[in-house]
């Protein structure tokens, strides 16, 4: 919405208007416009914000993301806030495959608005779409499985074999020392008895886990030989889910 009053103005005319939008925004009823006007204020550069929002216009304008969305060939989760329940788009998310949830008490910044049942409803979705295979044109296949603890050693022992690659450049050998006791296989299995854990393994070896306590992201870690193979924005689209469970 923003956006595309933004491409309406020079730069010079625009900094008046993006005043103006931080003025609109602080006396919503929505939690996530009062906090996204304060971060305009503080953390946003006009001259940024209108060029970048030429970007999102054309984008918007070009038809391609829907398509492109419902092209990925991996589970897919889409939410939108109530008051945005009358979005163009809704009825054709909700006659594809993708998962469409609406978000309670909340606008456009909704993990602002219903923080708790925007993280619930995302860690049920990960949940119900733990047992992935998945291949990608190099034809290495990616298995991600709900951890236990037996897979606490493994996890571990590619904590350990990163933080000597990464760590030791910054830390101390006292504290390289304690990250590895922080991080030994009792301790792991410990907090998976707190946490949710997933693990990934190409094959046959872990290459990366993540963990979630309750809705929340508490950790996460990528082999670094995978790193360029398993990650970044262009291997999504790439994706093949089949279901497959670990005997």
């Amino acid at each position: 919405m923003f956006s595309r009053r933004a491409v309406a103005h020079k730069l010079d005319s625009f900094e008046l208007m993006f005043r103006q939008m931080m003025g609109e925004l602080r006396p919503s009823r929505y939690a996530g416009d009062q906090i996204i006007a304060h971060n305009m204020a503080l953390n946003i550069d006009v001259r940024a914000y209108h060029t970048y929002s030429f970007e999102t216009v054309a984008e918007s304008d070009s038809g391609r993301l829907i398509e492109e969305f419902l092209a990925l060939s991996i589970p897919r989760l889409f939410l939108y806030g109530d008051a945005n329940n009358t979005l163009s788009y809704l009825p054709r998310l909700r006659s594809s495959a993708v998962q469409v949830r609406e978000i309670p008490l909340s606008g456009h910044f909704l993990f602002y608005d219903n923080p708790v049942e925007t993280f619930q409803v995302v860690a049920e979705f990960v949940r119900t779409t733990h047992c992935r295979s998945v291949t990608m044109k190099s034809n290495v296949r990616i298995t991600i499985l709900l951890a236990s603890e037996k897979d606490a050693r493994a996890i571990s022992t590619l904590i350990r074999k990163n933080a000597n690659a990464v760590l030791s450049a910054d830390y101390s050998l006292q504290q390289l020392a304690a990250w590895k006791r922080y991080n030994a296989p009792a301790r792991i299995r410990q907090r998976m008895a707190e946490r949710t854990a997933f693990c990934a393994f190409r094959a046959g070896r872990l290459c990366g886990t993540i963990a979630l306590q309750g809705s929340e992201l508490v950790g996460s870690i990528l082999a670094r030989t995978c790193a360029a193979k398993a990650s970044g924005r262009y291997c999504w689209p790439i994706l093949k889910p089949s279901p497959r469970r670990r005997a």
